[in-house]
């Protein structure tokens, strides 16, 4: 089972792949679209969650994007939510679905 990924309310949050690769010659994949759903527990839509991961410049297969503080505004701490990333590059398509649970940020003591 993969950990779930902290999913912090009132901030903004990074979604990230790291490392995109063809699986038929392992060349890296730098002309994708990537786009993201944040999902709650039921696999309903949170409102707003949806957007685009853009190609990090210069990288080797890297996409970012941001989930707004606006929307993560919107979860309930402790509760699960799953994060669905698609990509398409040409005919090659992936997909990843991330579980994550909503948490507040914790200070540092300094």
């Amino acid at each position: 089972m993969l950990d779930e990924q902290p999913l912090y309310i009132s901030a903004d949050n990074l979604v990230e792949w790291d490392g995109m690769k063809r699986a038929s010659d392992s060349s890296y994949i730098n002309d994708a679209t990537v786009t993201y759903a944040l999902l709650n527990s039921a696999l309903v839509a949170v409102s707003g969650g949806t957007g685009s991961l853009g190609y990090v410049a210069a990288s080797n297969g890297k996409y970012q994007g941001t989930i707004e503080s606006t929307v993560a505004a919107l979860l309930t701490n402790g509760a699960r939510y799953f994060l669905d990333v698609t990509s398409t590059s040409g005919t090659l398509n992936d997909f990843r679905r991330i579980p994550c649970r909503a948490r507040y940020h914790q200070a540092r003591a300094a």
